[in-house]
């Protein structure tokens, strides 16, 4: 009886139970395990860089969503802020009109009683104010009788 090769069933010689072009096949297998072996740590070496690299990913994703939340407040905090200035502004030209409008008042005053100074009273006569002393005849100029007569300014 003749030994056959348990892979290929060829004839192999006596003592062998694999014939040689099997043997090399296998061997070859063998060193793809080996190289298998070698991508398997690879792999698992890279999978644990990954998971560092996604743990580090995650940690900025969560400090980007708290930097996009303050910037958010932030935000309403400048509408709100610049609402305030703008009525800031406004009560500011209101206060500074005030005073222009006390001292359009004064220079009125000062005008007309400078006007009102020079003006003539009924005939022609001159007529003065009650705070220079000095009063005008009455009407008719009427003696013994004397009366104070004041311009509207």
């Amino acid at each position: 009886m003749t030994d056959t090769c348990v892979c290929c069933g060829r004839a192999v010689p006596e003592g062998r139970m694999v014939c040689p072009g099997c043997e090399r096949k296998t061997e070859e297998r063998c060193g793809q395990v080996e190289s298998w072996g070698e991508k398997l740590v690879e792999l698992e070496e890279r999978a644990k860089s990954n998971s560092h690299r996604i743990s580090d990913l995650e940690a900025d994703n969560k400090a980007l969503h708290q930097l996009t939340a303050s910037v958010q407040v932030l935000a309403a905090k400048q509408q709100t802020v610049e609402e305030n200035v703008q009525e800031i502004k406004r009560d500011v030209k209101t206060l500074k009109n005030i005073p222009a409008r006390r001292w359009e008042g004064v220079v009125r005053a000062v005008v007309t009683a400078a006007a009102a100074g020079r003006r003539r009273g009924p005939g022609g006569r001159p007529c003065h104010l009650p705070a220079c002393g000095k009063a005008r005849p009455g009407p008719g100029g009427a003696p013994g009788g004397r009366q104070l007569l004041l311009h509207s300014l």
